[in-house]
């Protein structure tokens, strides 16, 4: 069975790349344009006990709810439903994610990928990640 990989980006061109790159390997993809839209997608999956997520990449800087916050409420839900959804946070703000990396929040996010992103170490990154 494919993993399930939830792209979270406000970024329409950044989306489509992760889950074009994603789907050629194999990956099942599911898109959210905001933390707030992704947060509402793994609650609906909760509420109708559908197969969650196994990743969620998703950006720092996004209207509604940045990456931070949804990283937050994803480890909470981990903590809660007992599942281990891996988390992903991308952003081109070198200095906002150096400060996310040295916050508490650091446990619940599983890679800091700085952008512009080297696909094929993404690719790699992701299957550690997933395995």
């Amino acid at each position: 069975m494919s993993k399930r990989i939830l792209v979270v980006d406000d970024d329409e061109m950044m989306r489509k790349l992760l889950k074009d790159v994603l789907a050629y390997y194999n990956y099942e993809i599911e898109t959210a344009t905001n933390g707030e839209e992704a947060h509402r997608n793994i609650a609906e999956k909760i509420a109708k006990t559908e197969k969650l997520p196994d990743m969620i990449i998703t950006d720092l800087e996004m209207p509604e709810m940045s990456g931070e916050e949804l990283a937050e409420k994803i480890g909470d839900l981990n903590i809660l439903n007992g599942s281990n959804i891996k988390v992903i946070l991308m952003s081109g703000n070198h200095d906002e994610l150096h400060r996310i990396e040295k916050s508490a929040i650091r446990k619940n996010i599983d890679l800091f990928i700085q952008k512009p992103l080297s696909p094929s170490r993404f690719l790699v990154e992701v299957e550690n990640l997933l395995q």
